[in-house]
C-alpha cells in the first residue's frame, strides 16, 4: 500500500520539518511504503527577489533571515525526507494523487489552521472525489474558536475522512460535530513516536554545557526579556540571532536544546524536544491574537502533569525556577502517549 503524507514539510520551521521526518520514519519502520507529498506553494523561498516585495524594512530583513534559514533547512529535507517525484503548487495539480496513493495521511502540524484555508486553499482537507483512504493524524487548528466563514468552506470535506485525530483538546469540540463516522481522537505529535536516538544522530554532543537556550516564536514579549536578563547572570545565553543574520540549521537547533541545561520557549516543538532530551524547560505562553496556539502546549503539559512549567508572570518564574522535573515519570507517560499515537495509526492503516 502506497501512503502519501500531506503536511508542512515545506515550511521554514524546525518543528514542521521534524514532525514530517518523524511520521515518515515511523511509517517506514512499520513496513509501510510511505513518502511525503511534495506540496509546496511558491513563496520567497523560491526567489530571493521576493524578499523585497514588502515596503517595510523590518519585514525585508525578516524575509532575508528566513531565506537564509530556508537554505539551511532545505539540505535536511533533501537528505532525510522521502519526497514524491512531483512538486505540487496548488490544488489543481492534485489529480495524480488518486492514481499514486491508496491512502493519504494529512498532518501533523497546523494543517487545518483557518489561515491555511484562506491563503493556501483547501488542499489539506483533500477535496478530491476518489477511492483513496483519507486519515487525519494529529492535525492542529492553531486556534480555540474557528471562524464560522472558514468552517462553512471546509466542513463538508471532514466527513470524507476515514479517521481523524488532533493535537489539542479544543480541536475535538470544533471538528467532532462534522465527523459522524466515529470519535475524533487526541494523539501525540509525530515527534513523540520516535525514540531520542532517531534525533541524536543529528546532534553535535557537547557535554557539560551549563547554558540556557532561548527560542521564541513571538518576539517582543516583555516577560521573556525580563527572564533573559535574570538568567544572563547565571547562564551563557544561546539563541538564533536574527540581527546578525545567523539562523540555525536543523542540526544546530536540536544541538542547542540537547547541549544546554535550560530551555526557555513558547514553541510547541521546543517544548517537545526538551521532553524528549530530558532538558529542564519553562514555557512563556504566546500573547495577543495568536494566544490560541497555546492550547496545543497546554494539552501536552496536562498529559505529563507538568503545567507548573508554564510561566505567566515574573514572580511565578522565581517561585518555580529551581523545581526539578521527575524524568522517570515523564518517560512512563511518554511511552503511554506514544502507544496512543501508534495504536491510532496502525488500527486505521491495517484495516
Amino acid at each position: 500500500m502506497k501512503i502519501g503524507i500531506l503536511t508542512f514539510h515545506w515550511g521554514t520551521n524546525y518543528g514542521g520539518i521534524l514532525q514530517a521526518y518523524a511520521l515518515q520514519c515511523f511509517l517506514r519502520s512499520s513496513n509501510f511504503d510511505a513518502e511525503i507529498i511534495n506540496y509546496a506553494p511558491k513563496t520567497f523561498r523560491d526567489n530571493f527577489l521576493l524578499c523585497f516585495r514588502s515596503r517595510s524594512i523590518s519585514s525585508i530583513k525578516k524575509n532575508i533571515f528566513n531565506f537564509l534559514k530556508e537554505r539551511k533547512l532545505r539540505r535536511f529535507r533533501n537528505e532525510q525526507l522521502f519526497l514524491s517525484p512531483v512538486r505540487i503548487y496548488d490544488l489543481s495539480d492534485c489529480t495524480w494523487l488518486k492514481n499514486r496513493y491508496q491512502t493519504v495521511i494529512v498532518g501533523s502540524d497546523q494543517v487545518w489552521n483557518p489561515y491555511i484555508a484562506l491563503n493556501y486553499g483547501k488542499i489539506y482537507w483533500l477535496p478530491l472525489e476518489s477511492g483513496m483512504r483519507k486519515i487525519a493524524y494529529a492535525v492542529s487548528l492553531g486556534c480555540e474558536e474557528y471562524p464560522l466563514e472558514v468552517l462553512c468552506r471546509v466542513s463538508a470535506y471532514i466527513e470524507d475522512f476515514k479517521a481523524i485525530s488532533v493535537r489539542e483538546r479544543t480541536a475535538i469540540n470544533i471538528v467532532q460535530p462534522f465527523f459522524k463516522k466515529g470519535m475524533v481522537e487526541l494523539v501525540p505529535d509525530p515527534t513523540i513516536l520516535l525514540d531520542a536516538d532517531y534525533y541524536l544522530q543529528f546532534v553535535d554532543i557537547k557535554p557539560n554545557n551549563n547554558g540556557c537556550f532561548i527560542y521564541v516564536l513571538q518576539e517582543g514579549q516583555k516577560l521573556i526579556a525580563q527572564i533573559e536578563k535574570l538568567l544572563g547572570t547565571e547562564y551563557e545565553i544561546y539563541k538564533p540571532d536574527e540581527s546578525k543574520m545567523h539562523p540555525y540549521s536543523i542540526e544546530e537547533w536540536l544541538s542547542a536544546i540537547y547541549n544546554n541545561r535550560l530551555v526557555i520557549t513558547n514553541s510547541y516543538h521546543g517544548m517537545l524536544f526538551s521532553l524528549i532530551f530530558h532538558k529542564d524547560f519553562y514555557i512563556i505562553p504566546i500573547e495577543g491574537s495568536l494566544a490560541g496556539m497555546n492550547d496545543r502546549i497546554y494539552t501536552v503539559l496536562e498529559f505529563f502533569d507538568l503545567t507548573d512549567r508554564i510561566v505567566n508572570d515574573y514572580e511565578s518564574f522565581l517561585r518555580n525556577e529551581n523545581k526539578q522535573i521527575e524524568w522517570q515519570v515523564v518517560e512512563t507517560r511518554m511511552k503511554e502517549f506514544k502507544k496512543i499515537g501508534t495504536s491510532f495509526l496502525l488500527k486505521n492503516l491495517k484495516k
